[in-house]
């Protein structure tokens, strides 16, 4: 949120699942208090929820890119910061980390 407006992300990262379906994360460049950028993982239903209301998988996101930028030899965390912030029913709050 900028001045109460949602911004739209500057870069998106996703990996493919099968044809529509993919993990996704919005991505925004902060560069504040040792942060370069902030991001909104989630996984995308097949048809975006224009038909239904599919859950976006939020903490199988998370730890799904955690596990990738681990992979690649980044140091990671997914207990850093718990915002209490749990609207959807997959996600529980937690905020993961990459260094």
């Amino acid at each position: 949120m900028y001045d109460g407006n949602a911004k739209v992300e500057e870069e998106h990262i996703y990996k493919e699942i099968d044809k529509s379906k993919q993990w996704h994360i919005r991505v925004w460049d902060v560069d504040e208090n040792e942060v370069a950028v902030i991001g909104q993982a989630h996984k995308d239903p097949y048809d975006h929820n224009q038909i239904g209301n599919k859950p976006w998988q939020f903490d199988s996101a998370r730890s799904e890119a955690l596990s990738d930028w681990n992979d690649w030899g980044y140091e990671t965390d997914d207990s850093t910061i718990n915002t209490g912030y749990t609207k959807w029913d997959t996600h529980d709050g937690w905020i993961g980390a990459v260094y």
